[in-house]
């Protein structure tokens, strides 16, 4: 299935491969993994929801061009949103993209019953000393207030609100160290 959001990054990963550091078969199975798994599924402005992954996997391969790293983007949503499970993720395309994933994933607290805040998953990924979940979390957390405008104005808040608590202090200590 062929769309401009996939179209664009592929180029642009071909762009920046000159070197082959990516296997860019494997990218795009990770995209037609995104693709498949949230196929039906929209974003609050309409757009079809898959273009949430491909994006966020475009800002992080700005910052990291591993493959790990751009593949897990793709995938950051689907054991949230989709059946794709933490094995088929390990299975199909390798044990550390399975545990990006998996530590991107806000769970439920099996005491409260109550979901992880983004926040919090990104808090963890700090403590756990993973750069690359950080980063990933951090460019989700960039595209969803770039399109917040389609949320009501009770969700925008809660977004700001948890970005300056979690997101903003974390990325300002991430910097200072030089990691990305």
């Amino acid at each position: 299935m062929s769309c401009e959001y996939s179209e664009l990054f592929i180029k642009k990963i071909e762009e920046q491969n000159n070197q082959n550091q990516v296997n860019l078969n494997f990218i795009k199975k990770g995209i037609s993994f995104a693709k498949y798994y949230h196929a039906g599924q929209f974003r609050k402005s309409g757009e079809p929801y898959y273009s949430h992954p491909i994006i966020v996997a475009e800002m992080v391969a700005d910052h990291i061009f591993r493959e790990n790293a751009i593949i897990a983007a793709l995938l950051h949503d689907t054991l949230e949103d989709t059946t794709l499970t933490l094995s088929e993720i390990e299975q199909e395309f390798s044990p550390r993209i399975a545990q990006i994933v998996d530590r991107l994933t806000r769970k439920i607290d099996p005491l409260t019953g109550k979901k992880m805040s983004a926040g919090e998953c990104l808090l963890e990924a700090q403590k756990l000393g993973d750069t690359e979940v950080v980063l990933i979390k951090s460019c989700d957390r960039v595209h969803n207030l770039q399109t917040s405008s389609s949320l009501s104005l009770e969700k925008q808040q809660k977004i700001l609100k948890e970005t300056t608590e979690y997101f903003f202090p974390i990325f300002f200590n991430l910097l200072g160290k030089n990691i990305v």
